[in-house]
């Protein structure tokens, strides 16, 4: 299963209700969790690793340049503005580093993972999506070659 899926499968699962369903269908979903559990979070973790060692030094400071030349673009006055140069130098830090972390985050996206999954009834897959309110494109995600999650 890839990454992101697992991630995607997980958040949907774990604030889903379950009282409705069969024991056995419940159990599959508990089952899941704890089997999505420990993919999500060490996802989560590698992203915000990422967001923070990938920043070239000095981020912090343009950062807060950019931020006072917006507010002073937003209320039209020239203190704060950064020159052309300035400017350019700004968007072309900020470009390289979105551009950097967004192919790491695809690439993690894109990684294929080892994880047992076990498949509901068509039942409880029923009972499970009208129990809950997560709108059908999100159910999308928990179907699984054919079969339901």
């Amino acid at each position: 299963m890839r990454n992101l899926k697992a991630v995607e499968v997980y958040h949907i699962l774990k604030d889903v209700l379950i009282s409705g369903m069969s024991v056995k269908g419940q159990r599959a979903i508990l089952k899941n969790l704890r089997s999505l559990k420990p993919l999500a979070e060490d996802y989560s973790a590698a992203v915000q690793e990422a967001q923070e060692k990938m920043k070239p030094e000095g981020f912090e400071d343009i950062q807060r340049k950019a931020n006072t030349h917006n507010e002073a673009v937003k209320a039209g006055v020239q203190n704060g503005l950064l020159s052309g140069e300035e400017l350019m130098i700004v968007t072309t830090i900020y470009t390289d580093y979105n551009k950097n972390f967004t192919l790491y985050v695809n690439e993690l996206n894109e990684e294929e993972k080892q994880v047992d999954i076990c498949t509901l009834s068509e039942e409880d897959f029923g009972v499970l999506i009208s129990t809950n309110d997560k709108k059908n494109r999100s159910w999308k995600v928990c179907f699984i070659g054919g079969s339901s999650m």
